[in-house]
């Protein structure tokens, strides 16, 4: 038997919820993964890079590269270190996905002349002359995602989404500041 769908999970979850007298919601001091902000973004975001993936696994990419892609094809010239600021994406997730597209010949890495410790990482032209065709598939990805929403939907979906964002980065200040204390002093 097939097991059910994220939508038939979510109509059960809330005619449980609301036959018992109550909302969709879970009641006070309950925990639901279908009220969790962090559950339902998770399933949403490994559904939506799946999506991503049948519009650019064609072109040789997977979605954790776009990012990179994107910045570096508006900042050409970054360094590691600003990419994985830029993405919020980890150091060491941010170096695998360089050395793999640095295989590839998506981009190309350059010693900075005024620091030799640092590299400067470039589109390369390959890349660059398939990025129009790469931001259309993105683009195609995202109008599957927000189908059938309507457009002042989708922006106070993401002004909503860009608040939390903000919200968390801000609440997460000391902890991030107490890693990268740690790693300077491992490093030094």
């Amino acid at each position: 038997m097939p097991s059910p769908s994220s939508k038939q999970m979510r109509m059960k979850h809330q005619a449980t919820r609301s036959g018992a007298g109550g909302n969709s919601e879970s009641e006070p001091g309950e925990y639901h993964p279908l009220d969790s902000v962090g559950y339902l973004v998770n399933v949403a975001a490994r559904l939506s890079q799946l999506n991503l993936r049948r519009h650019i696994g064609r072109l040789g990419l997977n979605p954790a590269q776009l990012p990179l892609i994107f910045w570096c094809l508006e900042e050409d010239g970054l360094t590691q270190a600003e990419l994985c600021e830029r993405t919020h994406i980890e150091q060491p997730s941010v170096a695998a996905a360089m050395a793999i597209m640095e295989r590839k010949g998506l981009i190309v890495r350059e010693q900075d002349p005024d620091d030799r410790r640092k590299h400067r990482i470039h589109i390369s032209r390959s890349m660059r002359d398939a990025a129009k065709e790469i931001h259309e598939r993105a683009l195609a990805s995202n109008r599957e995602i927000f189908s059938g929403l309507s457009g002042d939907e989708v922006q106070i979906f993401m002004t909503t989404l860009r608040k939390i964002i903000d919200n968390l980065e801000e609440r997460m200040k000391p902890e991030r500041n107490k890693i990268d204390q740690t790693r300077q002093a491992r490093d030094s």
